[in-house]
């Protein structure tokens, strides 16, 4: 099996791209009929204990919205086929998340539960819980680069990291284990719609748009190393970090870009 795949499309077996999201639907239909998402979030928000809360915190702040987006800086101009499919699938991710938040405004674990049930890494959130949006971020990048690159390895390490960073949000407080269920499978449906329609967005292969699209994501990264607040202060250094090793990477891709060549 070949590792690169043509724009738009994915070289893996059905059965590979449709069952994390299926596995996720299982799942929640078990917590649901076992009425356990109380107790699982207790058990897994008292990991900490064995790990310390620095890992946690990071990969939490290795999903949010904005780091993960600069984490695909590196594809700039080496495959704009990967761009122009998340960016599809981020609409149809956001829309998940935000829409079914403010129309369901379940209230967060911290907003529940005493003081003495929960252990709380970050910032006390208490509305807006289902779906994660860290979740579905993680999910959505994990589907789109896994998918595309087609290679059943790196797909794996990155459902792993999504998996690990949306149990994150259960440690540190922030999410039901139902809320990261959801944000799991919305945000793979979501990689896989990006996928199927970007192949149609013929605009998107044009230099121009690969260079406004490089463009937004440098600004991106500057942000990462000017300071931003990921509300996670033991994460400071992995989002710098981001901010600076990822536009070294894509350094290639962007020389390539602005000396004219179309990916």
């Amino acid at each position: 099996m070949n590792d690169e795949v043509k724009p738009g499309t994915s070289p893996l077996r059905p059965a590979w791209q449709w069952t994390p999201p299926l596995v996720s639907i299982i799942f929640a239909a078990l917590v649901l009929l076992s009425n356990s998402n109380h107790d699982l979030f207790t058990l897994i928000n008292h990991w900490y204990r064995y790990t310390g809360e620095v890992l946690w915190a990071n990969l939490s702040s290795l999903a949010d919205t904005l780091v993960a987006v600069v984490l695909l800086l590196p594809f700039c101009g080496r495959r704009p086929d990967i761009l122009r499919a998340f960016l599809i699938a981020a609409i149809f991710s956001t829309l998940w998340v935000h829409v079914l938040k403010i129309t369901l405004a379940i209230p967060r674990p911290a907003a529940v539960l005493s003081t003495g049930e929960i252990h709380i890494i970050g910032p006390v959130l208490h509305m807006g819980s289902f779906p994660s949006g860290h979740t579905t971020t993680a999910f959505t990048v994990a589907a789109v680069c896994g998918l595309m690159i087609g290679n059943r390895t790196l797909l794996a390490l990155l459902l792993l990291i999504a998996t690990l960073a949306g149990l994150s949000r259960i440690v540190v407080g922030a999410h039901w284990p139902l809320d990261v269920l959801a944000g799991a499978c919305g945000g793979w449906l979501a990689a896989i719609a990006g996928i199927r329609l970007a192949q149609y967005w013929t605009a998107g292969c044009s230099l121009v748009a690969q260079r406004i699209i490089a463009i937004i994501l440098l600004l991106c990264a500057a942000v990462l190393v000017t300071g931003y607040n990921t509300r996670y202060p033991n994460s400071t250094w992995l989002v710098t970090m981001i901010g600076i090793i990822c536009p070294l990477l894509a350094l290639p891709g962007l020389l390539r870009l602005w000396r004219g060549h179309v990916a």
